[in-house]
């Protein structure tokens, strides 16, 4: 498996795990041991989540395990909706719930064809020196958002919250680091696993602003988001 260049093996314990995965499959065999989820966190999850489609738990719990492997490469899979505006890729994330997806038919109802959806859920990151790229992964959430052939440079984050009106305002590194690092699709499991996303999350800080927008989920948070954007990241442009 492919994702943003890096080469992976993975290992599926169910022939149908691999239909999801399509267009990221091929036929590279990288140097390092394989992706694998363990058989007890895949019986774990078929009571908790009281399913017996266990290829498609293989596939949701796969993520965590291939961040830990991605990590190892300065990459990671990112808990967020990337779209793509005037050239610039730019990533909705919040907990589960908040309204990124509301976000982002805010934004195509705003703004139609300017803008396109590369990753509805989880992204992959990519730290290239300094500068953040967005790629395309397999886990595109429960409306299957995104395009598997754009790619382009992350110009900016914005972390939502759920309030009584919409306000937008630039976050601090220091402010953004745990909302950010929450973010992080991986399993955390070990100390290695721990300090590679945190290099991650400093390298991402130290490249890409962060606003945090507070919003009713209505057009108008888009809105002023776009205003923002425009101001902040696009002042030479206007």
């Amino acid at each position: 498996m492919t994702l943003a260049g890096v080469e992976l093996l993975i290992h599926f314990r169910f022939e149908k795990t691999a239909v999801f995965f399509a267009g990221f499959l091929d036929s590279c065999v990288p140097d390092e041991g394989a992706v694998s989820v363990p058989e007890e966190d895949i019986h774990e999850h078929t009571e908790k989540w009281q399913t017996d489609n266990t290829a498609y738990i293989e596939y949701l719990l796969s993520v965590y395990y291939t961040c830990d492997a991605l990590l190892k490469k300065r990459c990671c899979i990112f808990h967020g909706a990337v779209f793509l505006w005037r050239g610039n890729a730019f990533l909705i994330t919040a907990a589960s719930g908040v309204g990124k997806t509301t976000q982002l038919k805010n934004w195509q109802s705003m703004c139609g064809d300017e803008m396109k959806v590369l990753n509805g859920d989880k992204p992959v990151l990519r730290d290239e020196g300094g500068l953040i790229t967005v790629h395309p992964s397999p886990w595109k959430g429960k409306e299957r958002l995104g395009n598997d052939a754009l790619t382009a440079r992350l110009a900016g984050i914005i972390y939502l919250e759920q309030a009584d009106s919409d306000s937008i305002r630039r976050m601090s590194p220091e402010e953004a680091i745990e909302p950010m690092l929450r973010r992080v699709l991986s399993t955390f499991g070990t100390q290695e696993i721990v300090l590679n996303a945190c290099r991650f999350c400093d390298s991402l800080l130290r490249a890409v602003p962060v606003w945090h927008l507070a919003n009713r989920g209505s057009i108008e948070s888009a809105l002023i988001t776009r205003e923002t954007l425009l101001r902040e990241v696009f002042t030479d442009e206007i």
